[in-house]
């Protein structure tokens, strides 16, 4: 069925914008004096920054009662590059390795984590590319998986669990930085061009064997005898761009003590000599959208080909915010999840995740009036970067005023490197805390290992 647009001359003139309608709203702009001084003062000005509330700037103060000890030692920088999640998680296993080892000025090799990952998602297109390969090309699939689960700079809380679980940890000093791991884009973009290519060939190849008269599972497994070779061409492009990861190392360094100290292992072995228990970890996530006491999963999702599935129990706001400060109080970080953008640049030069923080009906005279699930239904909101609390201001009643964020954007960027997250700012754009399982009330628990996820498609906000 062909659909045709119906011609109304009696709404023509509604449907397109009217040059002569901007004399008008511009003198209403003109004749009222907030726009005018607005107009001026925005000319030079960031608009988060003009915008702040110095209320909200003196109210928004970094003091905590319950605090993780030694945390922000090292503030980390991701520089150019989406590898939040990766500083995240290593920025509470570096301290439980400075804890483990007696050490002070101590980071773990992001870039060793970035490589695996790397070579994870490289792997899971591929085979996502197979499984689709009875799929037409231009189908909705097809083109959300050559748009955006092939290699790129984020990630999962799960699937960096399956990634330290499988591959391990190193000590930075052992795997530093390079140009490329910091600044991504050029060596992202010519791995996906490439995958792109592979794609296109094992598609090739699974169609040549149908021809040939197999079957669909056997023309799959064809083509898949190709993909060791497109594997290698990635671990090469790697390679050149952040090192040959080491497997296994020598580690030698001086504790707090001055006292020398040498070890020979392999990355998994350095991973589970930190007692953290990653397998016994689950997410936690607030989607209003839908029902609460329910786990949920993704299409598609996980980049580790046999790794932890991506998964989260959805519960009331009130409940991530229990484990999260249970957490806290055991004197061990928690990772998050949240929608940074609706800080703005007030996030970055200010140090202040506030939701009152700028006053945008003085400004322009207008509410945003969404809520949480309206945002996620819209798509204005989703999680855009992951941090850690470190900690956590309580009232005389044991509920939460502000939390402590340590980010992954450098000394030089926020408060030294550091957050002050309003109560508020959670409720609406925090979207998922990752905890033990020690933390968390039996009936998550019962429901994260003995139900079966509720699907979402690859393209959900949640995803």
């Amino acid at each position: 069925m062909v659909l045709r647009l119906v011609q109304d001359p009696a709404t023509d003139g509604q449907k397109v914008l009217n040059i002569n309608s901007f004399a008008e709203w511009e003198d209403a702009v003109q004749r009222d004096p907030v726009s005018r001084l607005a107009q001026t003062a925005l000319a030079g000005t960031r608009l988060g920054f003009l915008l702040a509330n110095r209320e909200r700037l003196i109210a928004d103060i970094q003091v905590f009662n319950v605090q993780v000890e030694l945390e922000g030692k090292v503030i980390t920088d991701q520089k150019a590059s989406g590898r939040c999640w990766i500083f995240s998680m290593l920025n509470i296993l570096r301290l439980l390795v400075s804890r483990r080892y007696n050490l002070e000025d101590f980071q773990l090799s992001q870039s060793y984590v970035f490589f695996m990952d790397h070579m994870s998602k490289a792997n899971s297109f591929l085979e996502q590319v197979l499984n689709m390969a009875a799929l037409p090309l231009e189908s909705r699939e097809m083109t959300w998986l050559f748009g955006n689960a092939e290699v790129q700079d984020g990630g999962d809380y799960d699937v960096r669990i399956s990634l330290i679980t499988e591959f391990g940890v190193v000590p930075q000093m052992l795997y530093p930085e390079t140009w490329e791991s910091s600044h991504t884009d050029q060596m992202d973009t010519l791995i996906n061009s490439k995958l792109r290519d592979f794609a296109l060939d094992l598609r090739q190849a699974y169609e040549k064997s149908l021809n040939r008269g197999d079957s669909h599972a056997m023309a799959v497994q064809q083509a898949r005898e190709l993909k060791a070779d497109m594997l290698k061409e990635v671990y090469k492009i790697m390679a050149i761009c952040v090192g040959s990861p080491p497997q296994p190392f020598v580690w030698e360094f001086e504790d707090k003590n001055k006292k020398y100290r040498k070890l020979v292992m392999t990355p998994v072995e350095l991973a589970q000599s930190l007692g953290h228990g990653l397998e016994q970890t689950m997410v936690l996530a607030n989607d209003p959208r839908n029902q609460y006491n329910v786990s949920y999963s993704f299409q598609g999702g996980g980049e580790v080909i046999g790794g932890r599935m991506i998964k989260y129990v959805n519960v009331p706001i009130e409940e991530m915010k229990a484990a999260a400060i249970k957490q806290l109080k055991n004197n061990v970080p928690v990772w998050f999840g949240v929608d940074v953008m609706k800080a703005d640049g007030v996030a970055q030069k200010f140090g202040i995740m506030d939701t009152k923080f700028n006053d945008l009906e003085k400004a322009f005279s207008l509410e945003l009036n969404m809520d949480k699930a309206e945002r996620l239904r819209t798509g204005d909101s989703s999680s855009d970067h992951a941090m850690v609390f470190t900690g956590v201001n309580l009232d005389e009643n044991g509920r939460p005023i502000r939390w402590r964020v340590e980010n992954s954007w450098g000394p030089k960027a926020c408060n030294h490197g550091f957050l002050v997250m309003t109560d508020e700012f959670f409720d609406e754009f925090v979207y998922e805390v990752a905890v033990p399982k020690a933390v968390v009330p039996r009936q998550f628990v019962n429901i994260y290992e003995q139900t079966e996820p509720v699907m979402l498609p690859s393209w959900d906000a949640m995803a």
